[in-house]
């Protein structure tokens, strides 16, 4: 398994949000990135991905690396077809 490092992190979330990396790492809080790739790394066995990424993910919402960026890095996780931000869920097809 791949053990990512804060300036992984940084590229991640500028692809994600479409922001330039500068532009991220203002967004960034290195201290709490580092806190939250040093909870989510496995301490012995790589084991289960899944796991890993699940282990990440809950390692990221509640260190908040992003400061005002957390809030759209949760977005793309919840888009599905037909659905855009600030939009709602797209609508039930109207019966013919």
């Amino acid at each position: 398994m791949i053990a990512l490092e804060v300036a992984d992190l940084v590229i991640i979330a500028s692809r994600t949000l479409r922001l330039d990396t500068g532009l991220v790492l203002d967004l960034l809080d290195p201290a709490a990135a580092e806190s939250a790739l040093a909870q989510a790394r496995p301490d012995s066995e790589p084991g289960d991905p899944v796991a890993a990424a699940a282990a990440l993910l809950h390692a990221l919402v509640r260190e908040r690396p992003l400061q005002r960026g957390n809030q759209q890095v949760s977005t793309p996780r919840r888009r599905r077809p037909g659905w855009r931000p600030g939009c709602g869920p797209p609508a039930a097809p109207r019966p013919e």
